[in-house]
């Protein structure tokens, strides 16, 4: 059985990959939830959490405050996704490390 898990690892990262490339808005920083909990088996609910809110959060308050033009290179879903990224790391962390 575990064969055929890790066997579907690659078709989840492909599927996520493709679904970055397509999608815009709100998808978008809610797709690194679902690449990075492929890679880390240690995630849990409250990476996912973090990394949704803070995600959608930076997306919104990105596009309003520039009109949707970004900041630079910076789109409001890269900037999402930025977010999202740095909200799981940092959930990731304080979670597993023992202070």
């Amino acid at each position: 059985m575990r064969r055929r898990s890790l066997a579907v690892c690659p078709l989840l990262v492909f599927a996520g990959w493709v679904a970055i490339l397509v999608s815009t808005g709100v998808e978008l920083p809610t797709i690194f939830l679902v690449v990075a909990g492929v890679y880390v088996r240690a995630a849990g609910p409250r990476e996912g959490m973090a990394s949704i809110v803070a995600g959608v959060l930076v997306l919104a308050i990105t596009h309003l405050s520039t009109g949707g033009a970004g900041y630079g290179v910076l789109s409001p879903a890269l900037a999402g996704v930025v977010a999202s990224a740095v909200a799981f790391l940092v959930v990731h962390v304080a979670r597993t490390r023992h202070f």
